[in-house]
């Protein structure tokens, strides 16, 4: 018997059966590397790609993908607390 092969995916990608490669695969390269370390949206925690190609946005400075335009509104109201989330990952 073999050993399962181990998967290229992300664990986000994974979890939502690699659909979020597909959207991850719009953005360029240096985009898409960022993206897939961040692997999640700080508002929602839902996996960046799984709603579509992930919106990156500047906020004090840093930017950050989100799983949604829509998150961008809360992430500016309290950017600190977002941005402190996604450093304690």
């Amino acid at each position: 018997m073999n050993p399962p092969a181990e998967s290229d995916q992300s664990p986000a990608q994974a979890s939502n059966g690699g659909s979020s490669a597909k959207a991850l695969a719009k953005l360029t390269a240096a985009d898409r590397e960022a993206a897939v370390k961040q692997a999640v949206c700080p508002v929602t925690g839902e996996a960046l790609g799984s709603m579509g190609t992930p919106p990156k946005v500047a906020v004090n400075g840093q930017e950050v993908f989100l799983c949604c335009a829509g998150c961008e509104e809360e992430l500016r109201k309290d950017s600190e607390k977002y941005l402190a989330k996604m450093k304690s990952k």
